[in-house]
């Protein structure tokens, strides 16, 4: 409490004074850190990022490149998946010989597109 105190009223020389143990000096890094407004708190953690040990930042660029991959994947594979069943569709439906115009509105392909179908 006397820490806080010493803090909010900036009197940091003896705030220094009073800092004898490790304890102490942990407790007011959370409190600087937790006093600095959004934008001051972000950069913060940009300069603490940047001293995280190389073995750290290259686990973490693993980690996230590794789930963007997998979301930009499975975006892909429901978009291929979706166009599949189209084609799927307008094959079944060439196959009962409907007009190629119905075709085009039921699938959203192109005339072209089904034209390279029949």
């Amino acid at each position: 409490y006397e820490l806080v105190n010493l803090f909010k009223n900036n009197n940091l020389d003896e705030l220094t004074e009073i800092i004898k143990d490790k304890t102490n000096e942990e407790i007011l890094e959370q409190i600087k850190y937790y006093n600095l407004d959004s934008e001051e708190r972000v950069k913060m953690e940009n300069i603490i990022d940047f001293f995280e040990p190389e073995e750290e930042h290259y686990e973490n660029a693993y980690i996230n490149g590794f789930e963007i991959g997998n979301k930009q994947g499975k975006r892909e594979g429901i978009s291929q998946g979706k166009n599949q069943e189209k084609i799927d569709i307008a094959k079944n439906l060439i196959s009962k010989n409907v007009d190629i115009d119905f075709i085009v509105d039921v699938t959203g392909l192109s005339k072209e597109q089904i034209n390279v179908l029949i």
